[in-house]
């Protein structure tokens, strides 16, 4: 998707910083900006993936400029010292970055009983602690960095459709996405005068690695409750947030219902297409109770037939599911990485 008019997302000559890059929308996004003039360091665990990824990225674009980079940095997100060594890297470097990415997350749904003590710790760690650590590490040096005159700094999570409807499945990701929606709006307010602006995403379905993987273990009733859909691409998906960013959004979404569901509760939140979200709004208040009633009517059917959701695992993959967690932890697919261990300075590799 093209972009075209005034430009409130300008990338050419910023240098951008995405974490879960070694696939998925951290990928598809930092090729993208590297299109679009940006200079760009990848950020993922597993460091093979991300060589390969800078190496087609600079082989994609012959016509970058020269003054424009891509690297990469393994390290692992979730563990607070590695986001350090990060800072001190960007330090030594004199890297000033313009605009962070925080995109690593994974889901791996299954009914709440089911769920070992260790899944709900992955969804808390990947799925919050990454983007948390991440800002925190590098906040007060990236609020310090000069940036160009006129250009505002720029922070974009990415939290999930399912932040503003709950429901069976889902219950070790979504709490954590509403909790990155809380920590964009208060992030949006606490750094506004440092001329920072923050965005959210709130994409649907897109089909990638993680899309994959997360339907291995998606219990059936999950899988009613979100209807029969065709996921976008993931290059799609990119192209997207993209556009709505050009556009100024501080909530991006890719799909419509992902729209209604957040005009269902707009409270406090950013307006997009502001007065069309009220009458959504009053339309929800009359309806989206009943559709969750619903819902739960069809979770008890779900129940009744099964003979409860816990104890045989008869919806879960549970021979597979740990195997695919480490496998997808190995791949980088859920935290961001370049090339930092747990005992020593970052070690990336440059390519200009």
């Amino acid at each position: 998707m093209a972009i075209f008019g005034n430009n409130k997302f300008p990338v050419k000559d910023k240098l951008v910083l995405v974490t879960g890059a070694s696939q998925g929308l951290g990928y598809a996004l930092s090729q993208k900006l590297y299109e679009q003039g940006a200079s760009v360091i990848l950020i993922a665990r597993n460091k093979t993936k991300l060589a390969s990824n800078v190496d087609h990225i600079i082989k994609s674009t012959p016509n970058a400029s020269s003054t424009q980079f891509v690297e990469y940095i393994s390290a692992d997100l979730t563990i607070y010292e590695e986001n350090i060594k990060i800072l001190n890297y960007l330090k030594s470097k004199n890297y000033h970055p313009d605009i962070l990415f925080c995109l690593a997350g994974s889901s791996h749904p299954g009914f709440f009983m089911e769920l070992t003590p260790d899944d709900l710790s992955q969804g808390i760690d990947i799925n919050y602690k990454t983007a948390l650590y991440f800002i925190h590490a590098l906040s007060k040096y990236f609020v310090q960095s000069k940036s160009q005159p006129g250009q505002q700094k720029h922070i974009v999570l990415c939290s999930s459709t399912v932040a503003f409807y709950h429901f069976t499945g889902y219950i070790q990701y979504s709490p954590m996405k509403t909790a990155i929606k809380a920590l964009g709006d208060s992030l949006r307010q606490e750094l506004k005068p440092y001329g920072v602006k923050v965005s959210t995403l709130f994409p649907g379905n897109f089909a990638s690695e993680g899309y994959t993987e997360e339907n291995l273990t998606k219990p059936a009733i999950t899988q009613s409750i979100e209807g029969a859909s065709q996921p976008i691409t993931v290059e799609q998906c990119a192209d997207k947030v993209l556009y709505w960013l050009n556009k100024g959004d501080h909530y991006v979404f890719t799909d419509l219902i992902s729209w209604v569901l957040a005009s269902f509760s707009l409270g406090f939140n950013p307006r997009n297409f502001g007065v069309l979200q009220v009458f959504v709004a009053f339309v929800g208040a009359v309806v989206a109770r009943f559709v969750g009633l619903l819902h739960e009517h069809d979770v008890q059917v779900a129940f009744d037939k099964l003979g409860g959701f816990a104890g045989e695992g008869k919806n879960k993959k549970d021979d597979v599911k740990q195997e695919k967690v480490e496998e997808l932890l190995d791949d980088g697919q859920t935290v961001g990485t370049t090339s930092i261990d747990s005992s020593s300075k970052a070690t990336t590799d440059v390519k200009k």
